[in-house]
């Protein structure tokens, strides 16, 4: 029968122990940095629609779901039309893994010709980038026709 050694065994589990714990700090890092990034992303994307900048919040829409470039054209034309009144986000959850967020904010803007405001529900999803390492807009810009 082979004897144990406890101060072996015991060195062993230090060591597991301190590997475990660099492991589950740099996941917990990886994930505040995400956390992080995930706030900065809504924030910039809130001021950029509640200002109109509405051509730079299209940097923040998925280069796969970004439109085509004359439908992108008339998109800009109509929210030149606009004047954004107010953005409160209504509710925000997290999507079907870890890589998804959900978002659905409540827009509120008046047409610049006739000055009828409008008040608009634009659910939003976003998208964990992991090779651009930043949350990408995948639901596009909001759509100001929707009835």
């Amino acid at each position: 029968m082979r004897r144990i050694d406890i101060r072996k065994l015991r060195q062993v589990g230090v060591r597991a122990m301190l590997v475990l714990s660099i492991v589950l700090s740099l996941g917990c890092a990886a994930s505040d940095q995400r956390d992080r990034a995930l706030q900065d992303t809504l924030d910039a994307y809130q001021a950029l629609i509640r200002w109109g900048d509405f051509g730079a919040a299209m940097l923040f829409v998925h280069p796969d779901h970004k439109p085509e470039q004359r439908e992108a054209e008339l998109i800009m034309e109509r929210f030149a039309q606009i004047q954004v009144n107010g953005y409160a986000v209504k509710s925000r959850s997290p999507g079907a893994d870890e890589n998804t967020y959900l978002q659905t904010a409540e827009i509120s803007f008046a047409n610049r010709h006739n000055m009828v405001v409008r008040t608009m529900h634009d659910p939003q999803v976003w998208h964990w980038e992991q090779d651009r390492e930043r949350w990408m807009l995948v639901s596009g810009l909001p759509d100001i026709t929707r009835r």
